[in-house]
Formats: structure tokens, C-alpha cells, sequence
């Protein structure tokens, strides 16, 4: 506007090469190209192709002003830098285009570019048979839903904390959201019994970890890595779990932060047969159960994380798979000494 009104007004940008355009330039690279590193990290957690393309298209606007630091304006260099400028707008109108005719909501469109939780890539990037599974674990029952997007979110966070891969990253949140998915083939009856169960009763809910990693390991190729982390989210560190009977060595980072996740959640939330445990009570718990049912590093991983952030109580994914129904959540993720009380 101050160019328009009074051009005599407004100072000659530096001349190429100068040490100030350099300055303004490099500083330019950097900021796109961490916008560009995150875009990609995202894609990486979700797998949504707007954030690649994201990704692409800043890191190439990012590099666009290198021209300015040398050449002759109007040369070679000149045109193919105002190329690229023009290919990056392009690539992301077509990306925008392209979700529009699938009759998507701009919002959604939008979302991966602008957003930073990895959650949120996490969500805006699970694969149908994902949120089927979820929406199936609602309908039979809305307690393990709740339970599993709480230990999901944790479990992520806790993952970021540990300094995990995107890609593994993304194998927990998938993990800590289908972890009961085995559920689905146990019984109501011993699924919503209000009381303890008797060595039967136990018997069958135990099958929901070899249950729920065949169904992941029949469904895509993408969910098959994920069936491990479902398998033995209930073997313990001194081996004396299910249904492997795996030891601290054998078993995965990601499946022990499962796990301590699932017992904090399954420990200080409210069931109609008894009330849930003070986050003191729970973080005394699961240290006295370090080293033995359950990873000290994880535990510390998890109370570190419960410390800085606090507990989950209103999750990113709360409406994710949400359905009416009654439940209860997974008594085998509790201390053995709650179990026998």
C-alpha cells in the first residue's frame, strides 16, 4: 500500500549478493525449510498426501530466493526460479483441486498443512478399515472406545518424548488405538460382567491379544507391522505374560509403552463395579511394578510425560468411532493385587 500511495517513500530493495539479501535469504531457506521438514514428518505419522505435496511445494518456494543472491535478473537462473515458484502454486491448487472433486470439505483439505499435532495427522490420515474397526469396538462397547483413544493419545505423546521415528510413531498410535480391538470376539457376557471373573471368564478375554492381531494381520498391508504391538501388549517385562511369555529383551519399546499406558488409564478411570485410583495412587503402582510387569523406562517414559502434560482427559480423537453402548475396560491391563480385590 505504501508503494502505491508514495513508491518515493519506500527504500531500493539491497542489490543482489548484497550481505543484507543474503541474510533475508538464507534466513528464508530455513524457516521453509523447517515447515517443509514438518510437512514431511507429518506425512510420515499420517500418511495423508496433502501433506507431502505440502511439503514439496514449500520446500520448493523455499529455495525460489537463492536466486536473488547472484545472476543477471531476466537470466537463466531468473526464469527458472520464478518456474519453480509458479510449479510449487500449482502443485498445491491441483492437490486442493483434486480433494474438491472427491467432494471434500476445504477444512479437511486444508488441515494437513496447517496442522502440527501428530495426532491429527494420525487421524486425518486412518485408513477406513481403522475407523471401522474403532466404530466396532463402540458398538459393542463405548468404554473400551474411550479406553483405547485415551492410551492411544498417551502412548503417542509418550512415543514423541521417547524421540521415536514418524514411522514408529505412527505403528504406536495404530497400536494403542486397536490394542483391544480382539474384544470384538469375546462374549458380552464376560466382556460386561460386572465383577471378577473366574479362571474361565479369564481365559477367554485373554484370547483378545492373539485374536486382534489375526484380524491385523488379515487385514491391509499397512496394519500387518501393527499386529505385534496388539499381540503382546500383555506380556510382561519378567516374563511371566501372555501369550508369548516374551522378557524385558523381547519385547519391543512400543509395546511397553502400550502397556504402561493401558494399565495408568484402566487404573485411574471410573467402572460401574469400583472407583478409579488418584493419579498418586496409580504412579506409586505402576513404580512398584517396574522391572517387573513392567518396563522401567517406559514407566518412567509415561509418568514423565503424565508430569509435563498431564493425564489425557478430553483426547484429540473423542469423537473418533463414538457410539452408545455399556462396558467395561480391560481388567487384565490392571496390578494383580487391584485384580484380586
Amino acid at each position: 500500500m505504501a508503494f502505491v500511495v508514495a513508491p518515493g517513500a519506500v527504500p531500493a530493495p539491497p542489490p543482489a549478493g548484497s550481505p543484507v539479501t543474503a541474510l533475508v535469504v538464507l534466513g528464508g531457506v530455513v524457516a521453509a525449510g523447517r515447515v517443509s521438514w514438518r510437512h514431511l514428518r507429518m506425512y510420515r505419522i499420517g500418511r495423508r498426501p496433502a501433506s507431502l505435496v505440502s511439503s514439496v511445494a514449500v520446500g520448493v518456494l523455499g529455495v525460489v530466493p537463492l536466486v536473488f543472491l547472484g545472476g543477471p535478473e531476466f537470466g537463466a537462473a531468473w526464469w527458472l526460479a520464478h518456474g519453480l515458484d509458479i510449479a510449487a502454486v500449482f502443485i498445491a491448487c491441483a492437490g486442493i483441486a483434486i480433494a474438491y472433486r472427491a467432494d471434500r470439505p476445504l477444512l479437511d483439505v486444508l488441515a494437513p498443512v496447517v496442522v502440527r499435532d501428530p495426532l491429527v495427522a494420525l487421524e486425518l490420515g486412518l485408513a477406513p478399515e481403522v475407523r471401522a474397526f474403532v466404530e466396532a469396538i463402540g458398538r459393542k462397547d463405548e468404554l473400551t472406545r474411550a479406553h483405547v483413544v485415551r492410551v492411544a493419545e498417551l502412548s503417542m505423546r509418550v512415543g514423541e518424548r521417547a524421540r521415536l521415528s514418524p514411522e514408529r510413531l505412527r505403528a504406536l498410535g495404530l497400536g494403542g488405538l486397536l490394542h483391544d480391538i480382539g474384544k470384538l470376539v469375546v462374549p458380552d457376557a464376560v466382556l460386561q460382567k460386572p465383577g471378577q471373573l473366574d479362571a474361565d471368564e479369564r481365559a477367554v478375554i485373554q484370547t483378545h491379544t492373539t485374536e486382534g492381531a489375526r484380524m491385523l494381520e488379515r487385514a491391509s498391508e499397512a496394519l500387518r507391522p501393527v499386529a505385534p504391538l496388539v499381540r503382546w501388549h500383555h506380556e510382561r517385562h519378567d516374563g511371566t505374560g501372555y501369550p508369548d511369555g516374551l522378557t524385558q529383551d523381547g519385547i519391543p519399546l512400543e509395546v511397553g509403552i502400550i502397556s504402561v499406558c493401558d494399565a495408568w488409564d484402566a487404573m485411574t478411570t471410573l467402572r460401574h463395579y469400583r472407583e478409579g485410583l488418584s493419579p498418586l495412587q496409580a504412579s506409586t503402582i505402576l513404580r512398584e511394578g517396574a522391572g517387573s510387569q513392567w518396563s522401567t523406562r517406559c514407566v518412567e517414559l509415561v509418568l514423565s510425560e503424565i508430569a509435563a502434560s498431564g493425564p489425557v482427559e478430553i483426547p484429540v480423537l473423542v469423537d473418533l468411532g463414538r457410539n452408545q453402548s455399556v462396558s467395561c475396560a480391560c481388567p487384565d491391563a490392571l496390578p494383580e493385587a487391584l485384580l484380586i480385590a
